[in-house]
């Protein structure tokens, strides 16, 4: 396998002789469907359209995703795209389009000086790009439900479901009781993570307005999250920083929305017990996500 990037100043240069380029590339490799991992959302629309982790989308919009993400058009959502085989498409955190394909050397760079396009071929992927982190926090098991439902049935309890990058890529959990541990065990994302505050730390937004406009200072050391019903079974939390983001992120809130505050440690201080989190594994058990709260990188 050959693993070939295309330079972010040629994607946005000459967009569609880069995506003339990777469609033929994906074609090359036999490649018609990519599975969608780790997806990131800039906009309420994509959160609510996906596509998912797991989900599977044709080359042609594998493509559309890449050239996009490349060029910094945040229109349409990108992610890290799986082809069987271990090949793989992805834009990196440079912009730049990394593509792992089995495709002939030669007739990658070949193509892509008749388009005025530079290719940049590696026998081997950084680490960073074949496995961009893993995560350390422990899976969520069936044990790890049933502590859940014993914890929400004596204390009310708040969960953040990490399931996309992005700021639409969290939902909040009210847990009242095992009941309600139940109902997210049933609806939570493939490969999510988990975190699981004290219900206490859910402040209303008036109270939370008032410290930010006298003595901001007070929560200069806290993650603050906007939670908010839209349209589904469970909240969507949004972060912001001060009162003015408070601000911009209430005027996104449907009206009716009846929004609250999570009111949260600093993520360097996520440990138990003021915070416990989880990992989703796939159906065979194993931890694959790269969507927990705690990574490692290589």
């Amino acid at each position: 396998m050959w693993h070939y990037v295309v330079p972010s100043a040629g994607v946005e240069g000459n967009a569609e002789a880069a995506q003339s380029l990777l469609t033929e590339a994906l074609r090359e490799a036999g490649i018609e469907q990519l599975a969608v991992r780790e997806p990131t959302f800039h906009s309420a629309e994509q959160a609510d359209t996906g596509p998912r982790d797991g989900d599977e989308v044709s080359a042609e919009w594998a493509v559309r995703m890449l050239v996009a993400a490349a060029a910094g058009d945040r229109n349409i959502p990108d992610a890290r795209l799986e082809a069987p085989g271990g090949q793989y498409t992805m834009a990196g955190l440079d912009y730049e389009v990394y593509l792992g394909l089995t495709v002939q050397p030669e007739s990658a760079v070949k193509r892509a000086q008749g388009r005025g396009l530079e290719v940049v071929l590696v026998g081997e992927p950084s680490p960073y790009l074949d496995q961009p982190g893993r995560s350390t926090d422990p899976p969520l098991t069936a044990e790890v439900w049933e502590q859940l439902v014993e914890r929400a049935d004596a204390d009310p309890l708040f969960a953040l479901q990490r399931w996309a990058h992005g700021r639409y890529g969290e939902l909040g959990h009210f847990l009242r009781g095992g009941a309600d541990v139940r109902r997210m065990a049933a609806s939570i994302r493939p490969r999510a993570g988990v975190a699981v505050f004290s219900a206490d730390l859910v402040r209303p937004v008036s109270e939370v307005r008032e410290i930010l406009s006298t003595t901001p200072g007070e929560l200069s050391r806290r993650e603050l999250n906007l939670v908010y019903e839209r349209g589904g079974p469970w909240p969507v939390a949004v972060n912001f920083r001060d009162l003015r983001s408070l601000e911009q992120r209430l005027g996104e809130v449907p009206a009716g929305a009846r929004p609250s505050i999570l009111v949260a440690p600093k993520f360097a201080d996520w440990e138990p017990p003021a915070v416990t989190a989880f990992v989703l594994p796939d159906p065979d058990g194993v931890v694959r996500s790269r969507l927990g709260y705690h990574l490692l990188e290589p």
